[in-house]
């Protein structure tokens, strides 16, 4: 995953576009294409969180990296209505990209635990042709 990552210690992530994945960009009508960008963006969302961000399970505990999850969907469909979540953010509308946007928005959480989640967005940046990552809220 590192070697399709562009880490400078702060953001946006650069996700790279060409090299070992196709990917797709936003004019794209490619089923392939759209899954291999989803999934692209998913394995940038998961570093951030790990590596960058550290999403905490507890106070004090980092999530371990195999129990992190990529949502493109609200928080209301990811943790029980009586979850308690104490640090989150996320800017709507969520989803992977689809055809024709330039733009896609989700949340990594920590399964098993309602703690706090972190928001992403991706950004088509047509030249040098990446996928520029931030989290929500940058930190």
């Amino acid at each position: 995953m590192r070697e399709h990552l562009t880490r400078k210690g702060t953001f946006p992530v650069m996700v790279e576009a060409s090299g070992g994945f196709v990917s797709a960009e936003p004019g794209s009508a490619s089923a392939q294409e759209l899954a291999d960008t989803k999934e692209i963006l998913e394995l940038g969302a998961l570093a951030i969180a790990y590596e960058s961000w550290r999403l905490s399970e507890e106070p004090g505990t980092p999530c371990p990296a195999h129990r992190l999850r990529v949502s493109w969907e609200g928080p209301d469909d990811v943790f029980a209505p009586d979850a308690d979540v104490q640090y989150w953010s996320y800017i709507p509308p969520l989803g992977p990209p689809w055809t024709g946007e330039d733009r896609a928005a989700g949340i990594v959480y920590c399964k098993g635990s309602d703690y706090a989640f972190m928001g992403f967005e991706a950004f088509w940046e047509s030249e040098p042709g990446v996928w520029a990552m931030y989290p929500i809220p940058q930190g």
